[in-house]
């Protein structure tokens, strides 16, 4: 192995790095020196896509950067997926790959690869590291750039020739960079939250860690609070302000409420398409916007306060500016009284039993939609909640598991899919099974390809490329699952009696749901 590996695995040790996630390659590089750091943990998993994702897992619930180790090729390409997800997301997350010789490259070389040409839109920055004096300084930089103003996706490209770093320098843990507003902003923010009478708080994904914070001023100025997809965990789902998720997840009761809002604050989300959905009023409403990227202000709605700062401090400049006292929240919302559906029963089930400290992971299909609403699954603040971005990778959930798992050891792990999505990931599975010892995976089968299949009924084309199941059951019965199937309510009781029965043991919920078992969003999206 090149010294320039160890020297590598070294920096990112020494920068608080603590897993590196891949496939071997031919000849030992990252993935083998971080197997041999003590301070590294090495995840071999099965696809560079599922390791992608899996990256994303582990920098969602760890807050800090992954790095994913991939090499020129296939390899690189069969990751895009995953760093395209990456992206969307805004997680951080440092590739490392190699090059090719570059003596091959216009001849026809072996896996030659316009890497940089590829993955140039989904990338903060990308430097090819060919001089040995800039070993560590790349490293730094990458850490420093992933972290900070919008965090997100960084690549180093390591030579082919280079063997080792000359003077290589530590590299302590990066610190995310914060800022915070003028007095002047921060007033005219606090005068437009002043003046309405029915404000909301929309806590997004660059929210989290502000959770004191937005419970705080919803108490302030009376807010009903709403999450995007990204930021659940924030607040308490059963807190008297909380209206759940906003958008595409929203509950029948959640958008009868936010019709009747007069102004908007938003914290840390650009407000991409599905949180605007079923949102005809949002354009009309005066928003103050917070967020650490500037390009997020306009992107989407324009404020009339754009407030550049990050989310905790600012809101506490709020606070300080507000004045004393509390307004009653204006509207109520409680959780929604319990529909027929047996996708929400069984997810509502199965939540109950895991521990307080669980971790959520979710897919973004037709039926497993349900674990978005609080009806089925209401979390806790401070609950990790590992969920897709905006481009709603199918097969996201099982490999983003694995980096969740990494991330938060010990803790019990529910996984919510599709059967597609799970067959999609299927690869991706013993790898789950190997960094976590009972993972609860439900699958919500309608025997496959949920989505297209509901827009062609909808036409009544034909639909027989969209009814093709893998023998699922078998497949993770040969893994050491145990497998229950629910048909029926009734079958709740066997599930929880296992799980209670074998808590160390991988369970597999089989849920047979029929087509229209679907969450409110869903069933707006679709009847539209």
């Amino acid at each position: 192995m090149k010294a320039v590996w160890r020297q590598l695995a070294g920096l990112f040790a020494d920068a608080g790095v603590t897993h590196v996630f891949g496939l071997p390659a031919d000849e030992p590089e990252l993935l083998d020196a971080a197997r041999a750091e003590p301070r590294l943990s090495a995840v071999v998993v099965r696809d560079q896509r599922a390791a992608a994702l899996a990256a994303i897992g582990h920098a969602q619930v760890s807050g800090g950067p992954a790095v994913l180790a991939l090499t020129p090729g296939p390899a690189f390409t069969n990751s895009l997926t995953g760093l395209l997800e990456a992206s969307s997301l805004g997680v951080p997350m440092i590739v490392v790959t190699s090059s090719t010789n570059p003596a091959e490259a216009a001849r026809g070389g072996f896996q030659v690869t316009p890497q940089e040409q590829l993955v140039s839109p989904l990338v903060s920055w990308y430097h090819k590291l060919g001089e040995p004096t800039q070993v560590g300084w790349a490293v730094r930089r990458a850490l420093h750039l992933s972290l900070n103003q919008r965090p997100g996706v960084t690549v180093i490209e390591v030579d082919h020739h280079l063997a080792a770093a000359e003077d290589v320098e530590r590299v302590s843990p990066p610190e995310p960079l914060t800022c915070v507003p003028d007095d002047h902003t921060i007033r005219r923010a606090v005068a437009l939250l002043s003046r309405s009478e029915r404000p909301l708080i929309l806590a997004g994904g660059g929210s989290r860690g502000a959770g004191e914070q937005i419970v705080a001023c919803a108490r302030r100025w009376g807010a009903m609070v709403l999450t995007t997809a990204a930021g659940r965990g924030v607040i308490d789902e059963t807190h008297p302000a909380s209206l759940g998720n906003a958008g595409l997840y929203a509950s029948r009761e959640t958008a009868d409420v936010v019709a009747r809002a007069d102004a908007l604050l938003v914290v840390g989300s650009a407000l991409e398409e599905t949180v605007r959905m079923g949102w005809p009023r949002l354009r009309c409403l005066p928003v103050v916007q917070i967020d650490r990227d500037p390009s997020a202000f306009g992107r989407a709605v324009r404020p009339e306060v754009a407030v550049w700062g990050d989310a905790g401090k600012t809101l506490r400049l709020l606070l300080d500016h507000g004045g004393a006292g509390e307004r009653p929240y204006w509207a109520s919302c409680e959780i929604p009284p319990r529909r027929e559906s047996l996708a929400a029963t069984t997810l509502r089930t199965i939540w109950s039993t895991l521990g307080r400290d669980a971790v959520l992971v979710q897919e973004n299909g037709l039926h497993d939609m349900w674990s978005f609403d609080r009806s089925a699954i209401a979390v806790r603040q401070g609950t990790p909640v590992v969920t897709p971005g905006e481009q709603t990778t199918m097969g996201f959930g099982v490999p983003a598991a694995i980096g969740a798992a990494t991330a938060a050891p010990g803790r019990d792990l529910l996984v919510v899919c599709g059967d597609s999505a799970c067959e999609i990931s299927i690869t991706a599975l013993p790898t789950l099974l190997h960094v976590h010892p009972s993972p609860v995976v439900v699958m919500l089968s309608n025997r496959g390809w949920g989505w297209p299949r509901a827009g062609r009924e909808e036409k009544q084309r034909d639909l027989t490329v969209v009814r093709d199941p893998l023998p699922i059951r078998d497949i993770a019965r040969s893994l050491g699952m145990t497998v229950v199937t629910v048909r029926a309510e009734g079958d709740l009781d066997e599930v929880v009696g296992t799980r209670r029965a074998e808590p160390r043991k991988p369970l597999l919920v089989v849920v047979e749901v029929d087509d229209h078992d679907v969450s409110p969003g869903v069933h707006r999206e679709l009847a539209g």
